[in-house]
């Protein structure tokens, strides 16, 4: 057998990135060892060893490392021998070895089973399972089944590990099938790769940390300064390889360039770029302090998560408190207590913990931890496990005060903290040289995971070698609050001026408001307007510093699971109320709603409203009132505050910033559409049928459905039609709508055109009503008979028709404001003359790979939101002997049949492409012409929409730099690096024949 030059690790690596699998072969020794965690190896064995017992029997092929030829023949034989389940199966084909960690042979053939430690699928799993098949079906197996198996981080363990609770089974089968085609040709391209002799010229990029942390980062990145953007505080990674590609990579040159997302990022920049040693905002610090009260006291704790859970009431990988650390400083000059506790190894220690905890901190003290939500976290779940304690330990938690606060808002930000803000930066950089606060010096024990990874063995030691470890962790605790005690001192003495040679930036934001200052009552509209307008220019995090806290609230905002919405964080931790689903207004006495919605910014550096704007739910269980005045929806819509924030998905959610504050009504003109709208929504509850509602009905006012899929938010119609489902549904403004107020009312762009002149004619029938019966008037008139009525001097062409379509309307350029609010797209068709076939299909969107790579979910796809919110006026031309006549016209949306099926396949099958790397096939025409062909969904499929380009030319960067036609212009880049000629999702123009039948003569 020829010896295995490629293994399933490898493979992976090859994928993620070939110049890491390169370096793995020809530069070993530039590993850096430090981002392989052996406890995570460790974890990864274990839980392999737990799944082999998952589907009963089984027999394990024996590992050997220098035996390979060995397992592959040990392999053959189980199978010849009738073995149902073999673990560790091994195949090798062709120098390429692979080990099945469940291998399951039924009588249809084998199944695959991939065991992981994670608690989820990731797609890079996908490609382990493929290389997997490829390999077993290059052996002659038929593969039937490929599944991942990984932790459910569900399970809560009560007696006996069940293991079908513990572990989820993910089919993969179709995912891994379609990809089988392209790994001969992955693993032909990494043998390349591999036997080149001279390294391979790959930029850097999101591989080198994506999905694994790359060993050779140091290697490939030495032409990086340090530090450089790509250390700036909570960067992300594709926001500074943006920076770096386009010549922004020291600080300096950010600070220079205004490449600054943050108040943070700032401080720590212009500590670079002025050679500063510090920046220190005196004011900020001694504000933070004077909310401290004595006595005070420090705590850290140190926990171990082992991945299967070994104690009853625990999950995999919940953190276990084993042991804390705390020092207490009764008044500003008393001596120093210290406190401690370590559990006992082999037994649950969570009870421990927590009875000494509450021995030890008094209800209502002042405590102060680094990062307080671990430890609030902590003591959470030790209050919801142990209720009899539970209000002396939230008595604890609420009284919690974090020491990062400072560091983190950049009050006090020191040159050698690198942009980090961990105590393991801050520490050596306030105190360079201290021996005394030298984790490095510490004996066996110098950081969290080593000291997890300590007690977790703990069991396991001789008794002299566990004393010593108990000494170790003990130690090691004990300097986490020390340290911090050490911090706080050097934080009052900044406040107080007493640390010489420092520099004070950056007072507080404009809208810092004392506490004593604010108050939560709001009798009219201008009180909620005015002390709305302050968040202008605030980041969310801005607003939890002001640390508002409204009665009864509990929860916590700084983390990224909290699904409340920033509107909730605002009501709550701003206005200072309680946030509830009431019928009634937000701010019930002045008669306003409060709505939180985002700007995003386009490709085309254009803003947008990112979002419709969900106002109340659709009622199943009650009487509908005819009249919009009459419902609970008019309460909410009538006069709102509107906070725009922009949303920025590369920094942190927390610190994304308010621009803009607007207290709005809708004109009287557009209440004139809502009704309609609103009587269109409610005329199909009232008759039974909401199960007939589609966001595509409706003008301004639509009906977006709630739920994570369709059969989890289906709900009775109890009081018009018991016992028959529909959607759970919700009022809300449509985003064109959105669009249009952000523009007109918040940015002041100049109002286009009205096609509607007199609103009341919208008395007598609706906006479409109207639109289609002013072009409809003209049906049989042929388009140069129209330019003479028109003015227009006659061209013949395509784009005439559409301004005629405008001039019948009464709009003179190309923007109609109902339209714009509406969402409506004017597009003009023109059917073969007998009517069996129509020459163009319709773009929807072009195709931004990289954002259609990050969505996980159709119902939040860019796509979905663009066809739920868009209407097309199709204005029909036809054919008839020598002159071109108007058919009529008609208003359409797509139904959710077509949205939710067809039109889903083709998104998840272009995204899959995208994901997986669009394969894309060389073609030399006859004349020597190269072009390249993809297998994205065509015309062909008849799925009622397909990918094609949208692009001046065709342009293309492959894997080897190899470059065709404008990039720059004609290219968009795909997640894998190269480039491709821009694409766009288009209707197919079959289908949308079908829509206008009723309008053409065949």
């Amino acid at each position: 057998m020829r010896k295995p030059n490629l293994s399933k690790s490898r493979y992976t690596k090859g994928m993620q990135c070939p110049k890491m699998l390169w370096m793995d072969l020809h530069m070993p020794d530039q590993f850096d060892s430090s981002v392989m965690n052996d406890a995570i190896l460790a974890t990864g064995s274990l839980v392999g060893d737990v799944a082999m017992g998952y589907y009963g029997e089984f027999i394990e092929v024996s590992f050997d490392s220098n035996d390979f030829e060995g397992m592959v023949e040990q392999t053959s034989k189980l199978l010849e021998s009738g073995c149902r389940t073999i673990c560790e199966a091994t195949f090798a084909f062709d120098g390429n070895l692979c080990m099945v960690d469940i291998l399951r042979v039924e009588d249809d053939g084998v199944h695959i089973v991939e065991v992981k430690s994670s608690t989820h699928l990731k797609d890079i799993h996908y490609h382990d399972m493929a290389y997997q098949t490829w390999v077993l079906r290059e052996n002659g197996l038929d593969v039937k089944s490929v599944s991942l198996m990984h932790l459910n981080n569900q399970y809560v363990r009560q007696g006996d590990l069940d293991l079908h609770e513990l572990f989820t089974v993910e089919d993969c089968t179709d995912e891994v099938m379609g990809m089988l085609a392209d790994v001969s040709a992955n693993v032909s391209s990494m043998r390349e790769v591999a036997s080149q002799a001279t390294e391979p010229d790959k930029p850097i990029g999101l591989q080198c940390k994506r999905p694994y942390e790359c060993g050779y980062r140091a290697w490939c990145w030495k032409h990086i300064p340090k530090p450089s953007v790509f250390d700036l505080s909570r960067i992300q990674m594709r926001q500074a390889l943006d920076l770096e590609t386009h010549g922004v990579v020291s600080l300096s040159d950010a600070y220079e360039n205004g490449a600054i997302t943050s108040r943070r990022q700032l401080v720590q920049a212009e500590c670079e770029a002025k050679g500063l040693n510090e920046i220190i905002d005196r004011e900020s610090v001694s504000r933070f302090l004077n909310e401290l009260s004595f006595p005070l006291y420090f705590l850290d704790f140190e926990t171990f998560q082992p991945a299967i859970p070994i104690f009853d009431g625990t999950r995999p990988y919940q953190q276990i408190p084993t042991q804390y650390s705390l020092h207490i400083l009764r008044r500003p000059n008393s001596k120093l207590e210290h406190r401690e506790f370590l559990a006992d190894a082999g037994s649950d220690p969570r009870k421990a913990v927590a009875e000494h905890l509450v021995e030890d901190i008094p209800k209502g003290a002042c405590t102060l931890a680094y990062n307080m939500s671990f430890e609030k976290g902590r003591i959470r779940e030790l209050a919801a496990s142990f209720p009899d304690m539970r209000a002396h330990l939230m008595s604890i938690h609420d009284g919690m005060m974090d020491l990062l606060v400072p560091f983190q808002n950049g009050w006090y930000y020191n040159r050698a903290m690198g942009g980090s803000n961990s105590i393991k930066a801050v520490l050596p950089a306030l105190f360079p040289g201290d021996p005394e606060l030298d984790y490095h010096a510490l004996d066996g024990v110098h950081n969290g995971s080593e000291a997890m990874d300590a007690f977790a063995r703990l069991g396991e030691m001789e008794p002299e070698e566990a004393r010593r470890t108990r000494l170790q962790l003990l130690r090691y605790c004990e300097l986490d609050t020390y340290a911090m005690v050490k911090i706080w001192q050097r934080l009052v003495d900044v406040a107080s001026d007493g640390l010489a040679g420092s520099s004070t930036h950056h007072p507080p934001t404009k809208a810092m408001i004392d506490k004593p200052q604010i108050t939560f009552e709001y009798h009219s509209p201008e009180q909620v307007y005015w002390r709305g307008k302050q968040l202008e220019g605030m980041t969310f995090r801005d607003v939890l510093d002001l640390e508002i806290v409204a009665d009864g609230v509990e929860r916590e905002y700084n983390s990224r699971r909290y699904k409340g919405g920033m509107g909730n964080l605002l009501e709550e931790r701003y206005f200072g109320y309680r946030a509830n689903s009431d019928r009634e207004p937000d701010f019930a006495e002045a008669g306003v709603e409060l709505k939180a919605t985002c700007i995003d910014r386009r490709k085309n550096g254009t803003d947008a409203a990112g979002e419709r704007l969900v106002l109340t739910m659709i009622p199943y269980d009650e009487e509908a009132p005819e009249s919009l005045y009459d419902s609970h929806l008019w309460h909410k819509c009538r006069r709102m505050l509107l906070v725009w924030y922009r949303r920025d998905k590369s920094i942190d959610p927390y610190d994304q910033r308010i621009e803009h504050v607007l207290l709005f009504t809708p004109p009287a003109e557009d209440l004139r559409v809502m009704e309609a709208d609103y009587a269109l929504i409610t005329g199909l509850v009232r008759t039974g049928r909401a199960d007939e509602l589609s966001e595509s009905l409706t003008t301004y006012l639509g009906a977006c459905t709630k739920g994570a899929t369709a059969a989890k938010s289906m709900r009775e119609q109890t009081y018009y039609a018991p016992g028959r489902l529909a959607r759970s549904r919700a009022f809300s403004l449509k985003q064109s709508y959105m669009n249009y107020v952000l523009h007109h009312y918040v940015m002041g762009a100049p109002e286009a055109e009205h096609v509607v002149a007199d609103p009341r004619e919208l008395e007598r029938r609706t906006l479409v009503e109207y639109v289609t019966d002013r072009i409809n008037a003209h049906i049989g008139e042929s388009d140069r008979e129209l330019c003479r009525m028109l003015d227009l001097e006659y061209t013949g062409n395509k784009a005439q028709w559409t301004t005629i379509a405008y001039r019948l309307l009464g709009i003179r350029g190309d923007r109609a404001a109902e339209f714009e609010k509406a969402g409506i797209r004017v597009r003009t068709l023109r059917p073969e003359p007998n009517g069996k076939s129509l020459k163009e299909s319709a773009p929807i969107t072009n195709i931004d790979f990289l954002r259609l790579a990050s969505e996980q979910d159709w119902n939040d796809s860019e796509l979905r939101g663009l066809l739920s919110d868009i209407r097309y006026l199709f204005v029909v031309f036809q054919k008839d002997g020598n002159r071109t006549v108007l058919r009529g016209c008609k208003v359409w949306g797509m139904p959710e049949r077509d949205l939710d099926g067809p039109v889903r396949e083709c998104w998840e099958r272009t995204r899959d492409a995208v994901v997986r790397g669009v394969k894309l096939t060389r073609k030399v025409s006859t004349n020597g012409k190269v072009s390249y062909s993809n297998d994205f969904p065509k015309i062909s499929d008849d799925i009622v929409a397909h990918v094609r380009p949208r692009a001046a030319q065709a342009a293309y960067r492959l894997e080897d730099g190899t470059e065709f036609g404008n990039i720059e212009r004609d290219a968009e880049e795909l997640p894998d690096g190269r480039w491709m000629t821009r694409q766009a999702f288009w209707l197919n123009s079959s289908y949308m024949l079908k829509q206008i039948a009723d309008l053409i003569l065949s």
